[in-house]
């Protein structure tokens, strides 16, 4: 197959090389554009011809011809002949893709409010079956959808003999026992980490070598939505106002954004990663933050929200639901979890066999299978009450 694939993510992440995945230093980018970016590569390594265009920098990587924002697109769209016309969070390049090619809409977020021609979607690809669910309520009725998963890659997370092999040389993975006192959070932060700062001084209180290792640029996501009306606008402002106390906690690191090869190598230390997810609204449609945690071999905290129980089910210990329990109960669960041997280690026996479910080898191969027109299915007619499918192989 010929396949064009367009991101239609601006540049908040800031224009990014090619390369963005493979480096060990600077900036990174996030779920959504490692989604357009491994999926792209995945499905030229299967064979086919595949030429993408995003708002990143011009240049090859892994095979794939990438085009930065100047590059001629639409009339190429038009003028050239293409099996696939695939398209992240953005409409437009469906509009004008040539007749005959198949019209993929990528949908990494949570609604279809994208301006534009919605007749000339063929299919919506969602990152979970679960997320397919969601796509009725959205106004996606009785039409075709597809899944293809995100992922991660186990050969960074020591799927041969125990070892990452990481760019930045072999890496032994810990056992949990071995591992520091330490707790992460790598995840948006307006999804529940108020929860893990009220909750920190207790678990400080009761494990006084406790290490709290938080990723995410902050300052920015502040400054930006600091003045949102309505509920998320409220959680920045809760946000905000724990942060000065915090930053000035030495048992806490603020790592900001950093590269995934930079991310892995703290999160393999970790004994516990804690994600005590408090959506707004429905909110993750995957959550590649707690597919690297069991992959990191970490004792993974979170609550039973979204579609985290159809995708993770077995391999977390769910943490209550509710945020004044989460509140009354969280400090107690993250003590247990850095403490309690015998727990934390049968836990993370029981999530191994889940650690490389979704990786990006088994998204590229769902891609190609999405491009083909392969295991396409319909939606329903609204309000989906069967939200819990067990999605793990």
């Amino acid at each position: 197959m010929r396949v064009a694939c367009v991101s239609g993510f601006a540049a908040y992440w800031d224009r990014y090389p090619v390369d963005i995945l493979d480096r060990v230093e600077g900036q990174t980018v996030g779920g959504g554009e490692e989604n357009f970016l491994q999926c792209t590569v995945g499905l030229a390594s299967l064979g086919h011809d595949v030429e993408a265009w995003h708002c990143g920098e011009a240049g090859v990587w892994r095979g794939v011809k990438f085009n930065d924002s100047a590059a001629p697109l639409f009339n190429r769209l038009v003028e050239e002949h293409w099996d696939v016309v695939a398209a992240w969070s953005t409409l437009r390049p469906l509009e004008w893709a040539p007749k005959g090619a198949r019209r993929l809409y990528i949908q990494q977020l949570n609604d279809l409010i994208e301006p534009g021609e919605w007749s000339k979607v063929d299919c919506v690809v969602s990152p979970s079956y679960n997320h397919t669910l969601q796509l009725p309520n959205w106004g996606w009725r009785e039409k075709h959808c597809a899944v293809v998963h995100n992922g991660l890659d186990s050969k960074e997370y020591g799927e041969v003999d125990g070892v990452a092999r990481t760019h930045q040389g072999p890496r032994q993975i810990k056992p949990w026992r071995e591992r520091g006192l330490n707790v992460g959070y790598w995840s948006s932060p307006d999804r529940g980490l108020h929860h893990l700062l009220k909750a920190w001084p207790a678990v400080l209180h009761a494990v006084p070598g406790a290490k709290l290792h938080i990723f995410y640029e902050l300052d920015r996501l502040l400054a930006n939505a600091q003045g949102c009306p309505g509920p998320l606008g409220d959680r920045i402002r809760l946000l905000a106002s724990l942060l000065p106390a915090a930053k000035a906690d030495s048992s806490i690191t603020f790592h900001g954004q950093v590269p995934r090869h930079k991310l892995r190598a703290t999160q393999i230390e970790c004994r516990v990663m804690c994600y005590p997810l408090v959506p707004i609204s429905w909110t993750e449609g995957f959550c590649g933050s707690v597919n690297q945690g069991i992959a990191a071999g970490c004792h993974v905290l979170a609550t039973p929200q979204d579609a985290l129980p159809s995708l993770y089910n077995g391999a977390i210990t769910w943490l209550p639901l509710g945020p004044e329990n989460i509140n009354r109960e969280l400090s107690e669960y993250l003590v247990k979890a850095l403490t309690d041997e015998a727990w934390s280690e049968a836990q993370v026996a029981k999530a191994r066999p889940h650690r490389f479910n979704f990786t990006w080898e088994r998204a590229a191969k769902e891609f190609e299978k999405a491009c083909a027109g392969e295991d396409w299915t319909l939606t329903g007619k609204g309000d989906n009450e069967a939200l819990f499918i067990y999605e793990a192989r």
